[in-house]
C-alpha cells in the first residue's frame, strides 16, 4: 500500500468509526450492523458485551437501553497489517437511561481490527475497554 492509498484508507477507517458512534447514539441497528463484518467479534471487560456477529452486536448495542447517548471520538491511531488495519480510538460516552436518572459519563478505549471488504473498511474484532466512569445528576435541558 503506497502513501496515497494509506491516507485514503485512514479516512475510510475513521469514517467507519464515526458511523459506529452515529449509529449507536441513534439506536440505528441497520447502520450499526453495517460497521461490522458478518462474523465480527465484540469483547468487553467482564464479558457483559461479548458478542459475535454484526446482527447480534447491533441488536444489543442499539437496543434502546438508553433514552439518550452521546459518543465523542477522540484520537484514533491507525496501523496497517498484512491482513488489514488496527485502530486504537479514545472516546467519551455520555449515557442517560431516562428523565431524572443519573447520567453515566465514561472514558473509553476501542481496540479494533478492521478488514477492507472492497466496498469499505469494517470492524472485524473490537475490544471495548472502559477506563473510567463518573455518574452525574441528569436534569431536563434548559435553553435560556
Amino acid at each position: 500500500m503506497n502513501a496515497m492509498e494509506r491516507s485514503l484508507a485512514r479516512v475510510e477507517i475513521r469514517d467507519t468509526i464515526e458511523r459506529y458512534f452515529s449509529a449507536i447514539d441513534r439506536a440505528d441497528k441497520a447502520r450499526l450492523a453495517g460497521c461490522f463484518t458478518a462474523d465480527a467479534r465484540y469483547e468487553s471487560a467482564g464479558g457483559t458485551l461479548d458478542l459475535t456477529g454484526a446482527q447480534a452486536i447491533a441488536a444489543r448495542l442499539a437496543s434502546g437501553r438508553f433514552a439518550h447517548a452521546t459518543h465523542l471520538r477522540g484520537n484514533t491511531a491507525i496501523d496497517f497489517t498484512e491482513q488489514g488495519a488496527i485502530a486504537d480510538t479514545s472516546a467519551v460516552a455520555i449515557l442517560v437511561r431516562g428523565p431524572g436518572e443519573m447520567a453515566m459519563m465514561r472514558g473509553l478505549r476501542y481496540l479494533d481490527t478492521l478488514l477492507e471488504t472492497g466496498e469499505r473498511w469494517l470492524i472485524d474484532h473490537r475490544r471495548h475497554i472502559t477506563l473510567w466512569q463518573s455518574d452525574l445528576p441528569s436534569v431536563p435541558p434548559f435553553v435560556p
